[in-house]
């Protein structure tokens, strides 16, 4: 058996058709018949029909409804010379994602298409693409209990066509997660549902046609620099900072060391050791109140996006 969900994935609330294919070595199956069990999460909407166009008989169908965000789903088949086969697998499902009701093909003109969200979303972003990339897009407002509108297209060229629709602005450029693709074919020679199920988007890629944000860039990128320059000059600081507090301190050991010993010739008390402000300590403390402006001042350029 060959499973094709239509649309690459269910929509959680709203069923879905799993369109089989069954083959078999030797003959062809022969009016085969198919059961199907499954998991917890989905349930079957509408059993197992085989197919009604002669045209379209390789694939028969059936609608599952997912409650879920996970689950699976066994089909059993037999046929009339008692020929059996089992499938297991799971089914993908959308979580978040919006309800779509679209034809199957159309014409040239215009193409209506209702969006449902079953969250609460009051906004989902709609287009339609091709091969070449969108077509036509739009972010649609939605409204009412479930919040819901429709929308109208209109093609400008022939063929398969894939109606992309996400709650996020971007979501046409990676199909996954709750952004949908739905295929849809405009003009004659419409191919079966079975085949377009079989098709699936991956992306829609992007190219920049205009971006107002260039000179904002290259701002930014100037203070970051600028604030790595002066990161640097505060290391460089901080490392002139440590060896002043490193010659203060063998001072001040040096002129202990002295006064112990001129206590010790004279044989009296050791003295107390008190030493003046010198220059060099008004210069450690004026630089250490300079070295926490510039760290600050470091960290607000180089976050700066």
């Amino acid at each position: 058996m060959h499973v094709a969900v239509f649309g690459g994935s269910l929509a959680p609330g709203q069923p879905g058709r799993l369109w089989i294919a069954t083959e078999s070595s030797g003959e062809s199956p022969r009016n085969p018949k198919i059961e199907a069990t499954p998991d917890l999460g989905l349930e079957v909407f509408s059993p197992w029909a085989p197919p009604k166009d002669p045209l379209c008989a390789r694939a028969g169908s059936l609608e599952l409804m997912a409650r879920g965000h996970l689950g699976g789903v066994a089909l059993h088949a037999k046929d009339d010379l008692g020929r059996e086969g089992d499938w297991y697998g799971a089914i993908p499902i959308g979580a978040g994602a919006m309800h779509v009701l679209a034809p199957l093909s159309a014409g040239m003109g215009p193409l209506t298409i209702s969006i449902t969200s079953a969250s609460a979303r009051s906004l989902a972003y709609v287009e339609l693409d091709d091969d070449a990339g969108r077509s036509e897009a739009v972010a649609l407002p939605l409204a009412g209990e479930p919040p819901r509108a429709d929308v109208t297209f209109h093609p400008r060229s022939n063929g398969r066509h894939f109606i992309v629709v996400s709650g996020e602005p971007d979501g046409a450029t990676t199909i996954f997660g709750a952004t949908r693709a739905i295929p849809i074919w405009i003009g004659p020679n419409a191919p079966c549902e079975a085949d377009l199920a079989e098709v699936s988007a991956q992306s829609f890629p992007r190219f920049v046609a205009l971006d107002g944000f260039v000179e904002k860039k290259s701002i930014l990128a100037a203070r970051r620099k600028r604030g790595r320059m002066i990161a640097l000059g505060a290391l460089a600081l901080g490392s002139l900072l440590e060896t002043l507090l490193l010659l203060r301190a063998a001072r001040e050991g040096r002129k202990r060391l002295r006064r112990l010993q001129e206590a010790i010739i004279e044989g009296g008390e050791a003295p107390t050791p008190t030493s003046p402000r010198t220059f060099l300590d008004i210069v450690l403390v004026l630089m250490l109140s300079l070295l926490g402006f510039v760290l600050l001042f470091a960290l607000v350029e180089w976050t700066s996006r």
